[in-house]
């Protein structure tokens, strides 16, 4: 398996290849999707085998707003 990073438009591109010719996973684009900050992902197969890549934003996450502290 190998990770690749680059920048894409500002944004964080994730790419890992499995190099070989792995059955694919239904639940990793989900998966993916799921993760704060994700903006587009997908899964395809190329000569070096299975590919999964994301594209991740690299804006700080909003921090959340707590209530009053309780007195």
């Amino acid at each position: 398996m190998s990770v690749h990073l680059a920048d894409q438009d500002g944004m964080l591109l994730v790419a890992v290849l499995s190099h070989t010719d792995a059955v694919p996973d239904e639940t990793v684009l989900a998966s993916l999707a799921s993760v704060p900050g994700t903006t587009s992902c997908g899964t395809d197969a190329s000569d070096d085998g299975r590919r999964v890549w994301a594209v991740l934003s690299t804006d700080r996450p909003s921090t959340r707003t707590l209530g009053a502290p309780a007195v």
